[in-house]
């Protein structure tokens, strides 16, 4: 491994998040003694002076990296000829959305890491999505309720939520969304909304993420069959 990279992230305007931190990197840089380059980016979340204060340089484009880190999918026209690269493609359930994508990497001649595909001994993943994945997404569905509502004309409790973006940590949003099921529950719903019905599925990190912010209003959990 000579020239690591990571790339500015582009599927999302709103997306902040890096795959390795300054702190990682300066270890893996004194480490392994490869040279590390960070893509220019005006949003994401660590400043790009401290990835070079940990040892790496700015660069424009994804050309001097021979191993390319990074999170969500890569557009097809900007993958580059034999590069190795790590990040979610979201192919491996075979997602039509993204198999332009995977054939771009194959005959690219280019390796794919796929986070989803690295395992320990006995097959479980060791890179995943947290509770933080739950947490933020609740939110946000709970937000956009509010705004749907909101924009038929109908004013509902769910209309002074925020974003997961807006807080400042989860311990702030299930403060602030614990006061709204509190006036939910003393002064309940609009009459159309009712009964609302909220379905979680599975028993990972990511429910349980989203179910601790449920929990922050006035909840009932039922057996699907009870419904």
């Amino acid at each position: 491994m000579k020239r690591i990279l990571i790339r500015a992230e582009d599927k999302n305007i709103w997306e902040k998040r890096s795959p390795i931190i300054p702190a990682d990197l300066e270890n893996i840089v004194k480490e392994t003694g490869a040279e590390a380059f960070i893509e220019k980016s005006d949003k994401r979340f660590f400043a790009e002076q401290e990835y070079v204060k940990a040892g790496t340089r700015e660069t424009t484009g994804m050309e001097k990296g021979d191993v390319i880190f990074g999170v969500k999918e890569i557009p097809v026209e900007k993958i580059l000829d034999k590069k190795i690269y790590l990040y979610f493609s979201h192919t491996i359930k075979a997602q039509k959305e993204n198999m332009e994508m995977l054939k771009r990497i194959i005959d690219s001649g280019s390796t794919l890491i796929d986070y989803e595909k690295i395992t320990d001994a006995e097959g479980r993943r060791l890179i995943f999505f947290g509770p933080f994945a739950g947490d933020a997404g609740a939110i946000d569905i709970i937000w956009l309720m509010g705004e749907n509502w909101r924009a038929k004309g109908l004013e509902t409790p769910f209309g002074r939520i925020k974003q997961a973006l807006e807080y400042n940590s989860v311990a702030d949003a299930k403060e602030k969304i614990s006061r709204i099921g509190t006036l939910i529950e003393k002064e309940g719903l609009p009459e159309e909304l009712c009964p609302m019905v909220f379905g979680v599925l599975g028993y990972g990190n990511v429910s349980k993420g989203a179910q601790q912010i449920l929990e922050c209003l006035p909840v009932q959990q039922i057996e699907p069959d009870n419904l």
